[in-house]
């Protein structure tokens, strides 16, 4: 395997699978330090970590803040202060932009999902366009 080829392997098994540092080492004839340095470089971990938390787990959290401001109102018998109504409204829009835009972790998700189906298909072709899908997430990341 060339460089490029070791790197595309690394990333992806990284990235899609459960496989520790050490067995990633092995399969692609790494030093570990060699993947740490591969990995900085490449941001792999910010990538996986975009996965880890997903669009609706955000939208959740918005809609659990929306509540709880609703609830202190309500708990004290007073009706919301305009630091409140704006808080909901802010908090309104942003649930309104993530339901209609797609997100770093909607698009790690699709490549994904792409390149399970693909690596039936062409494991090459797979490891090749793994490089434009990162530079296309790195380039949504660094926005």
């Amino acid at each position: 395997m060339t460089k490029n080829q070791k790197i595309d392997v690394a990333r992806t098994l990284f990235l899609m699978t459960e496989k520790t540092q050490k067995e990633i080492c092995e399969f692609v004839n790494w030093t570990e330090k060699t993947f740490t340095e591969q990995k900085q470089k490449g941001k792999w971990n910010e990538m996986r970590d975009t996965k880890s938390l997903t669009k609706q787990q955000i939208i959740s959290m918005l809609h659990s803040q929306t509540l709880k401001i609703v609830e202190v109102a309500k708990d004290e018998d007073r009706i919301l202060t305009a630091r409140e109504v704006d808080s909901i409204a802010k908090l309104a829009a942003s649930i309104d932009k993530l339901e209609k835009k797609a997100t770093i972790e909607t698009y790690i998700e699709v490549f994904e999902e792409y390149n399970h189906w693909l690596m039936n298909v062409n494991v090459d072709f797979v490891q090749r366009n793994n490089q434009y899908q990162d530079l296309f997430i790195q380039s949504k990341i660094n926005k």
